[in-house]
């Protein structure tokens, strides 16, 4: 997926998530534009939760950015069987955000008694399958933006070596010729002379 990297079903479903439910919002701001029927709208078909499941979102989709950063902190690619493009992540996100959003929007209207039809009205139901496609895209342009510049830098430190010290090679002394200078410097180091014992008498 990002940057060539595989997902975990984990971070697909986070972000598909936050993406359904921003998607939800843009949706009715987009197929009801006066606040005050739109307000109206969303009371009357089951919508009255919503506030409350914006914060979850937003830790959804902090997750899933997360989690594609601390994937791609290897560096390492997967073979290109497994390689995930552009085009099969928006499909997938957007496969699953349209599930969602259209899985919502009956369950809403069920717990609500609001009539069906009521999700084409005003378009509803066209301008939210398009809406969740578009906010696909984002996610993806988002994640990927994220694990590519995770793996340039990772790449960057990568090729950065220690910076020798001036005025001193780091080049290593073969241990042979190390082991011959210690011999030589061995066998030119002398005893003391020894003191006649005559000398003493």
């Amino acid at each position: 997926m990002f940057g060539h990297r595989r997902p975990p079903l984990s971070t697909l479903v986070t972000a598909a998530a936050f993406g359904a439910v921003a998607g939800h919002a843009v949706t009715y701001m987009v197929a009801i534009p006066d606040p005050l029927t739109r307000q109206l709208f969303l009371a009357a078909t089951g919508h009255g939760y919503l506030p409350a499941v914006v914060p979850a979102a937003l830790i959804l989709g902090i997750f899933a950015a997360l989690s594609t950063v601390i994937r791609h902190l290897g560096g390492d690619r997967e073979s290109s069987a497994d390689r995930w493009t552009w085009g099969r992540t928006i499909g997938t996100l957007g496969l699953l955000q349209c599930g969602i959003f259209l899985t919502q929007e009956t369950i809403e209207r069920i717990a609500a008694g609001a009539p069906p039809e009521t999700l084409f009205r005003d378009h509803v139901l066209p301008i939210g399958l398009l809406v969740q496609i578009v906010v696909a895209v984002v996610v993806t342009l988002v994640l990927f933006a994220l694990a590519r510049t995770v793996e340039a830098v990772v790449a960057a430190l990568s090729r950065r070596g220690p910076a020798p010290r001036e005025g001193r090679s780091l080049a290593p002394v073969p241990m042979s010729g190390l082991r011959s200078r210690l011999v030589a410097v061995a066998g030119s180091i002398r005893a003391p002379p020894a003191i006649a014992s005559s000398s003493l008498v």
